[in-house]
């Protein structure tokens, strides 16, 4: 977890540099949009808010916390004059008197030392340390890997990083600059690797009436029983009101989610046969649409988007589909036999979606029962390719969208369930092929496929539905191809894609 951290605050800190070397400083008002939710979280900056949307061009200042008592400077410019002038600005219009820490978040990178005293610039007795107070995002990484232990926290920082600085971000704030920066004339076919997404017209939302402190001993006395001893340390309220539920009900739904002593669902809490009944206070269930429930506001749209991945992930697992943590994905499972998987679809061939992945020597030397070298004989299955994808939430004009990201993921030859340890190798390799034309395939089938899903009987329980968009639209002005073709790998033999995506 803290490896991608590193990597997420990494890239933030390039982009930024990459984005004002070509006099481009959107990037930076986009920054402290970021920076909110990530301080909220790292510092418990609960009441962290963008100066600018209280007063427009706030002096000095561009982060505020009344309740904490700080203020932040968020900055590409890491001088001792842009701290000076900073200083200044501050105390000219009177900020310590609602601030005791003004501090300078360097969204590139701080310099080692500044010689310069500004204790000239400093009035009265305000506590300013440049050590302390002047920090970048390898600054942050030290603090996180340092002082945050809780692995929850962790997870929350991740992903906060991980919606903003995926490569997929990344590479749409690329393409956007490069249209920007060109201003060619014409126009382009593009085709969105966007579905539309159409979830409940109503949230459920009810008061929590459940001991999790008894349940969560349960909880781990089981883990320690059944010598699960690594996963009591990541024990977090959904694993508690899971356990308790899978005790009762083996069909239980996981579609849910717990914020601040609250649970979150799309099932009617109102209905009497309802199983999370069990956990609630009757008396506090609210009904109320997605728009009033977001209404603007940032944490509650990500908690939407938390809402809608938990219901997917348990649809699509009884459609033998299932999230992978650990790769942040989902991937076709192998199914009960160990062997290669097909899926059909509105009334089209199957498509191979699971391929085993055979050695390239006719023998394999093995120790059998009794620890004596044996020879085994032919090709043998050295691990399993699964057809993967990552799936991210949109809100645009108060309409829902989803991104796919055609992906892979290897399992073990074993049980085809645990993560191959030539997963690493194959990735790279399999990487190296993809071309554009190849990964928009993989695109048109998993948007039919799981378009496909919302449609007759036999998936009509699925709570979101899934709608492929129309095939392309223009935009202008134009993208020149050589900027499409920085993406294509140097070979683009036809033959190797045919056989990689089993055609």
């Amino acid at each position: 977890m803290l490896v991608r951290i590193n990597t997420f605050l990494g890239r933030f800190t390039q982009e930024v540099k990459q984005f004002n070397e070509a006099s481009q400083y959107d990037i930076n008002i986009h920054a402290e949009n970021v920076l909110i939710p990530l301080l909220r979280e790292i510092f418990d900056y609960k009441g962290l808010l963008n100066a600018n949307a209280l007063t427009k061009n706030a002096r000095a200042i561009d982060l505020v916390d009344y309740e904490s008592r700080v203020s932040i400077q968020v900055t590409s410019t890491a001088d001792a004059q842009k701290i000076t002038e900073t200083l200044q600005k501050f105390f000219q219009s009177q900020q310590q008197r609602a601030f005791d820490r003004l501090v300078f978040y360097v969204i590139t990178d701080r310099q080692d030392t500044y010689r310069k005293d500004f204790k000239k610039s400093i009035q009265g007795d305000f506590d300013f340390d440049t050590q302390r107070d002047i920090i970048d995002n390898a600054g942050l990484f030290e603090i996180i890997s340092k002082q945050i232990l809780n692995t929850s926290k962790l997870s929350r920082i991740e992903k906060l990083l991980s919606d903003e600085f995926s490569e997929l971000k990344i590479q749409e704030r690329e393409v956007k600059g490069t249209v920007e920066v060109k201003a060619l004339q014409g126009r382009d076919t593009i085709y969105p690797n966007l579905i539309s997404v159409l979830p409940p017209l109503n949230l459920h939302i009810a008061d929590l009436d459940f001991d999790f402190d008894e349940h969560k001993a349960l909880l781990r006395d089981y883990f320690k029983d059944t010598k699960q001893f690594w996963r009591i340390k990541h024990i977090d309220g959904k694993h508690i009101v899971n356990h308790f539920f899978g005790t009762l009900d083996k069909n239980f739904s996981h579609d849910f989610i717990l914020r601040k002593g609250k649970i979150l669902t799309f099932r009617d809490l109102n209905e009497t046969n309802e199983t999370f009944r069990k956990i609630i206070d009757l008396g506090t269930i609210t009904s109320i649409t997605l728009p009033e429930y977001e209404n603007g506001n940032e944490d509650r749209l990500n908690d939407l988007k938390d809402l809608l991945n938990s219901t997917l992930r348990h649809d699509f697992a009884k459609r033998e589909i299932e999230w992978i943590r650990d790769e942040g994905k989902y991937r076709f499972q192998i199914g009960r036999a160990l062997n290669g998987r097909k899926v059909s679809y509105k009334n089209k061939a199957g498509r191979g979606v699971v391929f085993e992945v055979l050695s390239k020597e006719n023998q394999k030397n093995i120790k059998d029962e009794l620890g004596r070298d044996r020879v085994l004989k032919g090709k043998h299955i050295v691990c399993f390719r699964h057809l993967a994808f990552v799936l991210n939430f949109f809100l645009f004009d108060d309409r829902w969208y989803a991104s796919i990201k055609p992906d892979w993921s290897f399992t073990s030859a074993m049980d085809g369930k645990r993560r191959s340890r030539y997963a690493e190798h194959y990735m790279t390799g399999i990487k190296a092929l993809e071309w554009n034309d190849t990964i928009y395939d993989q695109f048109e089938f998993l948007a039919d496929y799981l378009s496909s899903l919302s449609v007759g009987d036999m998936f009509s329980s699925m709570k979101i539905k899934l709608a492929k968009l129309p095939e392309e639209f223009s935009v202008s002005p134009s993208i020149p191809d050589s900027v499409w073709s920085q993406s294509e790998p140097k070979s683009k033999n036809t033959i190797e894609q045919y056989e990689l995506f089993g055609q």
